[in-house]
């Protein structure tokens, strides 16, 4: 009959699964973000209003609205449009610190369009 052959250290296989399981934890609680990071990247990544309305709605107190609110007035501004502002009021809470700054620069787009002559 063969002898069986001993593990170096008896001690080390005990471990094993025990630092396997802690390196497991530690990987996921770093790659785990909250529910309304990951709504927030969605909608800026989109960049859809439809997303950005549910974000509002879904997240009222969210740490990233006012993130996701001037992330919109640079679209805004970047496409200089008055329809790209008229969606984000449209989209914005209305009680939303920023809502009549949008609201005053569409009126602005809107009284400037009308001053250009053709």
């Amino acid at each position: 009959m063969a002898r069986r052959r001993r593990s170096p250290s008896p001690g080390v296989s005990r471990w094993i699964p025990l630092l396997s399981l802690l390196v497991v934890a530690a990987a996921t609680a770093a790659c785990w973000r909250p529910a309304d990071e990951r709504a927030y990247q969605d909608v800026v990544t989109s960049m859809s209003m439809v997303k950005a309305r549910a974000f509002f709605e879904q997240y009222p107190k969210s740490a990233y609205r006012d993130r996701l609110v001037e992330d919109m007035i640079g679209w805004c501004r970047h496409e200089d449009t008055g329809t790209c502002y008229q969606i984000v009021i449209e989209t914005l809470p209305k009680g939303h610190p920023r809502y009549q700054e949008v609201v005053d620069a569409y009126e602005k787009r809107l009284a400037d369009k009308r001053r250009k002559p053709r």
